[in-house]
């Protein structure tokens, strides 16, 4: 019974800490959780899809660490800032469809990301008619 009386107490103290290892945050999540970017405006209007759009649009972020960072649409270097922790400054850009802006460090890990949406002002799904409305044909 003695026994018995132990192994759950070992199992008890397995799940309790078990269950306080998930709670662990590591320096690195800790740090991607104070990272921020912001772009705004966080949309951008063409004459139809597919066009490119070249807007100014304003780039704020801000790490908890100075160090070498560079904002990236997909894998192309848009811009790179030298010993910084934040930034606040109006970029001309060229983007062609919806695009997901990422700030890397060095390493080139990914510190933090943000979106912009391209629409077309013209709607896709409607084709202009052949035939001129006043043919009898």
């Amino acid at each position: 019974m003695n026994g018995n009386k132990h192994l759950k107490l070992l199992s008890y103290l397995s799940i309790y800490i078990g269950g306080l290892m998930t709670f662990v945050i590591t320096p690195t999540s800790l740090a991607n959780t104070l990272n921020s970017l912001v772009v705004s405006p966080n949309t951008c209007i063409v004459n139809k899809l597919g066009d490119v759009c070249r807007k100014e649009l304003t780039i704020k972020w801000k790490t908890p660490i100075k160090a070498n960072y560079c904002l990236y649409d997909k894998h192309r270097k848009i811009k790179c800032w030298v010993n910084q922790s934040n930034i606040s400054e109006s970029l001309l850009v060229s983007i062609k469809g919806t695009t997901t802006l990422t700030l890397k460090d060095e390493k080139k890990q990914m510190m933090a990301s943000t979106t912009i949406v391209v629409n077309g002002a013209t709607s896709t799904r409607f084709r202009r008619r052949l035939r001129a409305d006043w043919s009898v044909f």
